[in-house]
C-alpha cells in the first residue's frame, strides 16, 4: 500500500443531525472486510460519546454520536453507513482515516471515505491529511470546558510516555479501576493507529498501551509503553478524563 484513503466531510466541523458515511474499497467488500471496518467505527463511536471528540466550544459530555452498521451497497466496493451526531467535531473522522488505513494489515484497503449530511449543508469537500503544521487545526482540540489544569512537560515520538491525573481527594482502588475501565477505550484508540499521522503511516508506525495505576496518595498515573503518533493524541484523553470516569474528581493532568 503507498497512499491512504481520501476523506471528504462537510463545509463545516459542529456535527449537527443526521449524516451517511459511504466508504469505497479498492476490491470487493467480503464477510471479513464488513466485519473489520464495522468494528473499527464501533471503536470511534464509544470514544466519541465519552466525550473524546467534542466540536469547538461544546462540553464534552454534550457530544454524541450515534451509528448503524454498515451494509454493503452490491455489487460494488462500497459500504455505507447511517449517523446521527449532536455536538460532535466531524473532523474526529481524521482518526477514523488513519484506523481504516490500518486495516490495510488485514488486506482491507480503503480508497475513499465521504461523509454527507442530510440537509442544505453544501458538498462535502476534500480533507487535506494533517502535517507537523497542521495536526493541531487537523485533529480535534481539547474542549475549553475542561475544569482542570492541563500541563505539558517535555516528551518525544516513539518513546515511553506517562500522563499524572492528579484528584480532589486522596486516591482509592474505586478511583484507579474508574480511570482505567474509561480509558481503556482510549488505549484501543492508540493500538489502532487512530492518531497515526503525521508521524509516519497508520500501516507502518505502531503504539504500544500501558496501564493505569496508582502513583502516589494523590494522583494516578496513566502510562503507553511506546506512542509513535500525533501528540493530539493527548487531547481526546483530555477531554475523556473531563466526563468523569464515574465521579473520579480530576483537579491536573501533566502530560510527560
Amino acid at each position: 500500500m503507498t497512499e491512504g484513503a481520501s476523506l471528504w466531510l462537510p463545509p463545516h466541523r459542529r456535527a449537527a443531525g443526521r449524516y451517511s458515511m459511504t466508504v469505497e474499497l479498492r476490491s470487493m467488500a467480503d464477510e471479513n472486510a464488513v466485519a473489520a471496518l464495522n468494528a473499527t467505527t464501533e471503536l470511534f463511536v464509544a470514544a466519541a460519546n465519552q466525550g473524546a471528540f467534542p466540536a469547538g466550544g461544546v462540553p464534552p459530555s454534550s457530544a454524541r454520536l450515534t451509528v448503524a452498521p454498515g451494509r454493503v451497497d452490491v455489487p460494488s466496493q462500497r459500504l455505507m453507513w447511517e449517523l446521527e451526531g449532536q455536538g460532535f467535531d466531524l473532523f474526529g473522522f481524521e482518526l477514523l482515516r488513519n484506523m481504516f488505513d490500518r486495516l490495510a494489515r488485514l488486506d482491507v484497503d480503503v480508497r475513499h471515505i465521504v461523509v454527507g449530511g442530510h440537509g442544505p449543508e453544501g458538498k462535502p469537500r476534500l480533507k487535506p491529511e494533517p502535517t507537523y503544521l497542521t495536526e493541531y487545526e487537523a485533529y480535534p482540540a481539547i474542549s475549553p470546558h475542561i475544569r482542570f489544569d492541563v500541563r505539558r512537560e517535555g516528551g518525544g515520538d516513539g518513546k515511553f510516555r506517562r500522563c499524572l491525573v492528579e484528584l480532589t481527594t486522596t486516591v482509592g482502588a474505586s478511583h484507579v479501576g474508574n480511570v482505567r475501565s474509561w480509558v481503556a477505550s482510549w488505549f484501543r484508540l492508540l493500538e489502532a493507529a487512530a492518531f497515526a499521522l503525521p508521524v509516519g503511516y497508520a500501516w507502518e508506525t505502531d503504539c504500544v498501551g500501558g496501564d493505569t495505576t496508582i502513583f502516589d496518595e494523590r494522583a494516578i498515573e496513566i502510562t503507553v509503553n511506546r506512542l509513535q503518533a500525533s501528540e493530539c493524541a493527548w487531547h481526546a484523553l483530555v477531554n475523556m478524563l473531563e466526563t468523569g470516569c464515574g465521579g473520579t474528581p480530576v483537579s491536573k493532568m501533566t502530560i510527560e
